[in-house]
C-alpha cells in the first residue's frame, strides 16, 4: 500500500508477482499470511484489489512500453536456463554439470516443430485455441457434444471425432512438454524434466497414431548427446528407457492396474483425475485373505475418445508375487479355465496376451498397493507380540537375557499401543506417559512422524466435534489431553487446521464467559475447557 504516491491525482494501479508455491509450501503459514493481506487491503475504501483486464476496461492504456524480450525472474543471463549451461543451479549439486539443458531443449523443439504444422493442416482455424473449453469441463460427454456442434455443424462421424480429439490431445501435451521446470533444476533425472519427457512421448505416440509421424527415434538419438549427473545413467537416453517408456500407458494398462486396484476393493486413479472412464466387472473374486480376480474391463480415454473393452485377470501373493493379465475378451469358457486352474499365475501368463508382474508396476501402484497393506503389518506384529508374551516375561522374571527379536518385537509392540492410544484420544494419559517412558527406554526410537500425524488428525477431529456440538466440553479436554501426550517426545505437530477451527470459536467463548459469570455451572466447565485447549494451540482467547 505504500508503494501508491502520496499525492494521487490519478489512477494507479500496484501489481504484485509471487511464486504461488511460496503460500504454505515455500513458506509456512504463508496462505496465512496472505490472507491477511487481503483481509488488510479489503478493508481500506481508498485501494482495492483488482486484476488487469477489469482495470484496463476502466483506464485504457495512455502510454506505451517496451519489453526487454529474452529475460526472467530467475536467469541473470537471460533465458539461458533453460536451454543452455548458462551456471544457473538450484544450488543444491553446484558441482553438478547443466550441459543436458541443450539437447533436451533441441528435442522438444524438435517434437513440437515436426507437430505443429502437421495438427495445423488438419484443424480448422482457431479449434486448438477452442479446444480450452475441453480440457476445463474434463471432456464431459456435454462439452465434448458442444464442441463439435461449433465446428462441425454439419456432423462427424466416431472416426472423425476420435481423429480431432486425438489431434488435440496431442497439442495438449505439446504444449505441457515445454513447461519451464523440465530444465530449471539440476539433472535430467529430476521430476520435472522426466516429467516433460513424459509429455514428449504422450505427443509422440500420439502423432503415431493419428498422423503416421514417427519422432521418437530422432528423439531419443538427440537425449544421447545429453549428459546425466547421477551415476545410475550416462546419457539422457538412458533416462529415457528407464524412467519415461515404463510410465506410459494405453488403455490395455490402465484395464491391469484396474484389476490390481479392484482387489483391495480401490478405484484406479485414472477414473478420479477425470481423463478416462473405468467400469470393471467381477464375476470371479476371492476374498481378501486370498487375493484373486478375473473379470471385464471397459476403459474409455476421454480426451481422445479412445474405447476398448478387456478380458482382465489380477493375482496378489505379496508386494513382489504380483501378476496382471490382459487380453481381448474370450468369454465365459475361457474364464473358467483361468479360473479353476491349480496354478493360477502359471495361467494368467499363459493364457493373456499381456502380462505384467511386480517390477512393472508404476511408483504410484506400489505406494498405494503398500499402504493398503501396511497396516496389517503391523497387526501381524503386535499378534505375534501377545503370542509371545508370556515367554518374555518369564526370561525377564529369571533375568535370561530375551533374545534380540524379542526385544525388536517388543519395541514394536509398544509403540503401535501408544499410535492406537493417540487414535483413540489418549483416553488415559497415566498409561500414555508410562508406555512412552518404555519406548524411550528401548533400543528401537518409535515413528515420531506417524505419531505426530496421528495425533495432528486426532486433535483436528475433537476441534471440529466442538464447533458441531458448542455446550460439549469433552471434545475440548480431549484436545488438552492429545496434545499433553504429544509433547512428551515431542511430536511434531501441523495445527493450522484446529488453529482456525478455534480461532473461529473465540465469539461463542466470550457467550459462555457470560453465561458462566451469572452461575452456569456447564458453561464455565466449557469456558475452562476451551481455554486450556486454546493455550495448548498457541491460540489468544481475547
Amino acid at each position: 500500500m505504500g508503494a501508491f504516491s502520496r499525492e494521487r491525482g490519478r489512477p494507479e494501479l500496484v501489481h504484485i508477482a509471487t511464486d504461488g508455491e511460496t503460500y504454505g509450501h515455500h513458506r509456512e503459514f504463508g496462505e496465512m499470511a496472505l490472507a491477511y493481506c487481503l483481509r488488510a487491503i479489503e478493508a481500506r475504501r481508498d485501494i482495492r484489489i483488482t486484476v488487469y483486464g477489469e482495470y484496463l476496461d476502466a483506464h485504457p492504456p495512455t502510454h506505451e512500453a517496451l519489453i526487454r524480450e529474452g529475460t526472467s525472474w530467475s536467469c541473470a543471463h537471460g533465458i539461458e536456463r533453460w536451454r543452455a549451461e548458462c551456471g544457473c543451479h538450484s544450488g543444491t549439486h553446484p558441482g553438478w554439470s547443466q550441459a543436458w539443458r541443450g539437447p533436451l531443449r533441441e528435442a522438444i523443439v524438435m517434437v513440437r516443430d515436426a507437430l505443429a504444422p502437421r495438427s495445423e493442416e488438419a484443424l480448422a482455424a482457431g479449434v486448438r485455441d477452442n479446444a480450452v473449453d475441453l480440457v476445463l469441463a474434463r471432456w464431459s460427454d456435454e462439452s465434448v457434444a458442444a464442441f463439435f456442434s461449433r465446428h462441425a455443424p454439419g456432423g462427424i462421424d466416431a472416426g472423425e471425432r476420435q481423429r480431432a480429439l486425438s489431434l488435440l490431445e496431442a497439442e495438449r501435451q505439446a504444449m505441457l512438454m515445454q513447461a519451464s521446470c523440465g530444465w530449471f533444476f539440476d539433472d535430467i533425472t529430476e521430476p520435472g524434466s522426466v516429467q516433460v519427457m513424459r509429455h514428449a512421448k504422450r505427443a509422440m505416440d500420439l502423432a503415431r497414431q493419428v498422423l503416421d509421424l514417427d519422432l521418437e527415434a530422432r528423439f531419443v538419438e538427440i537425449l544421447r548427446r545429453a549428459p546425466v549427473n547421477d551415476p545410475r545413467y550416462s546419457t539422457g537416453a538412458e533416462v529415457y528407457d528407464a524412467l519415461v517408456r515404463p510410465a506410459a500407458v494405453d488403455l490395455s494398462r490402465i484395464a491391469a492396474g484396474t484389476a490390481l486396484y479392484a482387489l483391495f476393493g480401490l478405484d484406479h486413479p485414472a477414473a478420479a483425475s477425470g481423463m478416462y472412464d473405468v467400469a470393471g466387472d467381477w464375476p470371479y473374486r476371492l476374498n481378501a485373505k486370498e487375493r484373486r480376480i478375473l473379470g471385464t474391463v471397459r476403459v474409455r480415454c476421454r480426451a481422445t475418445g479412445e474405447e476398448a473393452l478387456f478380458d482382465a485377470a489380477a493375482l496378489f501373493d505379496g508386494i513382489d508375487r504380483i501378476i496382471l493379465g490382459v487380453r481381448e475378451p474370450g468369454g465365459g469358457e475361457a474364464f473358467r479355465t483361468v479360473w479353476e486352474s491349480s496354478d493360477p499365475a502359471g495361467a494368467i501368463a499363459g493364457a493373456f496376451s499381456r502380462v505384467y508382474t511386480a517390477p512393472d508396476l508404476s511408483d504410484e501402484e506400489r505406494w498405494t498397493i503398500s499402504r493398503e497393506i501396511g497396516p496389517g503389518i503391523g497387526d501381524a506384529v503386535c499378534t505375534v507380540y501377545r503370542d509371545a508374551m508370556p515367554t518374555i516375561g518369564a526370561l525377564e522374571d529369571l533375568g535370561l537375557p530375551a533374545p534380540g527379536a524379542a526385544v525388536r518385537l517388543l519395541a514394536h509392540a509398544r509403540a503401535e499401543r501408544l499410535l492406537a492410544m493417540i487414535r483413540e484420544g489418549c483416553p488415559d494419559p497415566g498409561r500414555f506417559f508410562a508406555l512412552a517412558e518404555e519406548v524411550r527406554a528401548g533400543s528401537i526410537e518409535p515413528d515420531l512422524a506417524a505419531l505426530g500425524e496421528a495425533a495432528s488428525r486426532r486433535i483436528t477431529l475433537a476441534l471440529r466435534a466442538a464447533a458441531a456440538r458448542p455446550d460439549d466440553p469433552a471434545p475440548l479436554e480431549e484436545v488438552s489431553r492429545t496434545v499433553g501426550c504429544a509433547k512428551v517426545f515431542p511430536l511434531p505437530l501441523a495445527l493450522w487446521e484446529s488453529q482456525n477451527i478455534c480461532v473461529g470459536m473465540r465469539g461463542h467463548y466470550a457467550e459462555m464467559r457470560e453465561r458462566a459469570g451469572r452461575g452456569d455451572g456447564g458453561a464455565e466447565r466449557w469456558a475452562e475447557a476451551f481455554g486450556r485447549a486454546a493455550a495448548c494451540l498457541g491460540v489468544r482467547v481475547t
